[in-house]
C-alpha cells in the first residue's frame, strides 16, 4: 500500500459525496440510486477515474539500470547501402532459400488440392436413401 492511498480514497470520497449531494440512496443500503440520463454521465466518468487512478499512482520501473556500461559505451552500428543486402538474399544455394520454381511447384500443388476439396464439399451431404426418407418426414 502506497503513502498516497489514503490521500486518495479521501479525495475520491470527498468527490462522490459533492457530486451525489441530495440524490436518493437505495433504500436500506448505503448505493446511489442513478436512474437520471444525465447522471450516467457522471458514473461512466467516475468509473474512467477509478480504473486509471491506480495506475497514475504505480511505481515507474529503473530502465536505465538495465543498460550496461559496456552498452552505453559500444559505438553505434554501422549503416550499410541495402543494394549489397538484397543481392546476397536473391542469390540462390544460400542456406533456407528456396527457388521460385519449387515455390511455384508447391504453390500449384497446394490450389489444386484446394480445388479438388472444394469439389468435394460442393457435393450433396445427403444421399439418395436418406433425403427420401427426410422428405417422407417432412409429408
Amino acid at each position: 500500500m502506497s503513502e498516497w492511498d489514503p490521500v486518495v480514497r479521501a479525495m475520491l470520497k470527498t468527490l462522490i459525496e459533492q457530486v451525489f449531494k441530495g440524490k436518493p440512496r437505495l433504500r436500506g443500503s448505503g448505493h446511489w440510486c442513478i436512474t437520471d440520463p444525465m447522471n450516467r454521465r457522471t458514473r461512466y466518468g467516475l468509473c474512467a477515474l477509478l480504473l486509471t487512478l491506480p495506475a497514475a499512482c504505480t511505481q515507474f520501473p529503473a530502465l536505465d539500470s538495465r543498460a550496461t556500461p559496456e552498452l552505453l559505451a559500444s559505438p553505434y552500428p554501422d549503416l550499410v547501402p541495402v543494394e549489397p543486402l538484397l543481392a546476397q538474399a536473391g542469390q540462390t544455394g544460400q542456406a533456407g532459400q528456396t527457388s521460385t520454381n519449387q515455390t511455384e511447384t508447391a504453390l500449384a500443388a497446394r490450389v489444386a488440392a484446394l480445388q479438388a476439396r472444394a469439389a468435394r464439399l460442393r457435393g450433396s451431404v445427403l444421399s439418395g436413401p436418406e433425403k427420401q426418407r427426410l422428405a417422407q418426414g417432412m409429408r
